[in-house]
């Protein structure tokens, strides 16, 4: 929107341009930074950092958060300013946000976004896709729609963003997000509706699966987990769950972390569960496979946070929940990028 970056508008003073929140926008300035001004551009170099609520640095914010990080070491290179246009549920409206942020003249632009790209608030036209795929193939058919969709959506956003940005020849530098696949997992629901009376046998293999896990039966527990997500093709975290803790449980942390990330993935489909923010594998896989595209910098944090580990998965060492960071995490992060 021209005039317009966010809740701030533009106004000029003494021939300069410099953004003022707007008063229309107030129920919304709880969801931004608290700077109630953006100052003309200056001799500085000009950061914009965008994205969602881990941006937003949500539950240390205003006090700590990723833009003051980046501040403070950037403070030790040079003459910058970081402007934080982080958004608390910004879903893939970071687009707009990221083409009107060009109106701020910056040298540089920072997004770290993708934990709200989700299948939430489908259109007419996709609610009848995913319809149709219900019909012809059930709830696994319904997941694979939902996919599709996530997918067209991100990889539209990541070409508009970086097309507008290399126009201008203005350099980005995209984060991937990580989530704390350790230590955050989905309510434990039911399968939803299988044909043939499958649920039944999809709830005594659960049953018995449970059991031996208890047992530390591992080896049984794994055949009737792996015979679950047969069953359910996926559409459901429980079974991948139990395969996790088996690969835990042998000293395979690779194979632990597949299984999380699947059962991460298992509920895209599923309108009705919360919608607790997480980057799907789909949406990593289209930063990773689209901005290389692009004059653009990638920031891999599920890769910079293994190495960080050493090898280890994710878990509250840096997160304080499902996907917003810890000031250690919040760090590596802004390090890096």
């Amino acid at each position: 929107v021209p005039d317009q970056v966010g809740i701030w508008g533009r106004k000029v003073e003494n021939g300069e341009s410099c953004w003022i929140r707007r008063p229309e926008t107030k129920p919304e300035w709880l969801f931004w930074a608290s700077a109630a001004r953006i100052g003309a551009k200056g001799k500085k170099k000009r950061v914009v950092l965008i994205g969602e609520s881990v941006t937003r640095g949500y539950l240390y914010d205003p006090q700590y958060n990723p833009a003051i990080a980046l501040q403070a070491m950037l403070d030790t290179q040079g003459e910058f300013e970081v402007i934080d246009l982080a958004r608390t549920n910004l879903t893939y409206k970071v687009r707009p946000l990221a083409l009107e942020a060009l109106q701020l003249e910056p040298d540089i632009a920072i997004i770290f976004a993708g934990n709200n790209w989700t299948a939430s608030g489908p259109t007419a036209v996709e609610f009848a896709q995913i319809d149709a795929a219900l019909s012809s193939d059930g709830v696994a058919g319904a997941k694979r729609t939902t996919e599709a969709q996530v997918l067209r959506k991100a990889r539209g956003v990541v070409n508009d963003i970086s097309q507008a940005y290399e126009s201008k020849g203005i350099p980005l530098v995209w984060i991937i997000p990580e989530f704390n696949l350790t230590d955050w997992r989905d309510p434990l629901m039911s399968v939803p509706y299988l044909p043939a009376g499958l649920n039944q046998k999809w709830h005594i293999l659960r049953e018995e699966a449970q059991t031996a896990l208890r047992d530390r039966n591992f080896e049984r527990a794994e055949n009737l987990a792996q015979q679950m997500v047969e069953i359910d093709q996926g559409v459901c975290p429980v079974g991948f769950y139990i395969l996790a803790d088996c690969r835990r449980a042998s000293g395979d942390l690779e194979g632990t972390r597949k299984y999380l990330e699947l059962a991460k993935d298992a509920s895209i489909w599923d309108f009705s569960r919360p919608d607790v923010p997480k980057p799907f594998s789909i949406t990593q896989g289209v930063l990773r496979e689209e901005v290389p595209k692009y004059k653009n910098q990638l920031v891999d944090l599920p890769a910079l946070f293994k190495d960080y580990l050493q090898g280890e998965i994710p878990n509250c060492r840096l997160f304080l929940d499902y996907c917003h960071m810890t000031s250690e995490g919040i760090q590596i992060a802004m390090g890096e990028a």
